[in-house]
């Protein structure tokens, strides 16, 4: 993370609860001139709690990418939260678990989390209460060695520390920023799985429950 004068190291976050808000995210700082796992409570108004020294106005954050991962996660984000909402409306009519989606929409309980990782780790790290026929279509499928990973989460079941993920979208990290290529979506009751010969898999019915993110730490 750089400012006007200085730069510094984001080492962690935290998610702080509060009531009839949205959550506030707290980040833990290290400042090689003032120390370690210092607080960054507002990153618009960047004041250190304990000493009172107020920081410059951030100006770029860097974040340190594997060689063969070229989409940056913007992007994939963007595209992923487009896609997921148009599918289950697509599918509203023929498959009525793809209105959960939506439901969360309407009510501002939608978040999306993304992520990058390798294929084969996101594969072996499925068995996470995800629907055993999207299990194995997954792993069946053909995916770039790393892929971005957008989840869509729903946020009342993640401040109770529950299953919280209903779907996701998966790019592969190496297609170009202005045309991400989609691999898989995934909605409540169905999903859609690109495979190179042929047409894509789909519909894939699978289960509507919530299961575990895939990203590291909560999300």
């Amino acid at each position: 993370m750089a400012s006007g004068d200085h730069a510094f190291v984001l080492c962690g976050y935290h998610r702080e609860r509060r009531a009839d808000k949205r959550d506030w995210i707290t980040f833990i700082r290290h400042d090689d001139q003032r120390g370690p796992y210092l607080r960054v409570d507002n990153v618009l108004d960047d004041v250190d709690q304990d000493t009172g020294y107020r920081y410059s106005p951030w100006q770029c954050l860097i974040v340190p990418l594997p060689a063969k991962l070229w989409l940056p996660p913007e992007p994939a984000e963007f595209v992923g939260a487009f896609l997921m909402p148009g599918l289950a409306q697509a599918l509203r009519g023929r498959i009525p678990e793809a209105e959960l989606l939506l439901k969360l929409i309407e009510g501002g309980r939608l978040a999306v989390r993304t992520y990058a990782k390798e294929a084969n780790a996101f594969k072996t790290g499925l068995d996470r209460g995800m629907d055993e026929q999207l299990v194995r279509e997954y792993r069946l499928a053909r995916f770039s060695h790393y892929v971005w990973v957008v989840e869509a989460i729903d946020r009342d079941q993640r401040n109770d520390r529950l299953p919280c993920v209903l779907g996701e979208a998966i790019f592969d990290a190496t297609s170009s920023e202005n045309t991400p290529n989609l691999l898989a979506l995934h909605v409540p009751g169905a999903a859609w799985v690109h495979r190179t010969t042929g047409p894509p898999r789909f519909p894939i019915r699978c289960a509507p429950d919530p299961y575990r993110s895939g990203g590291i730490g909560p999300p």
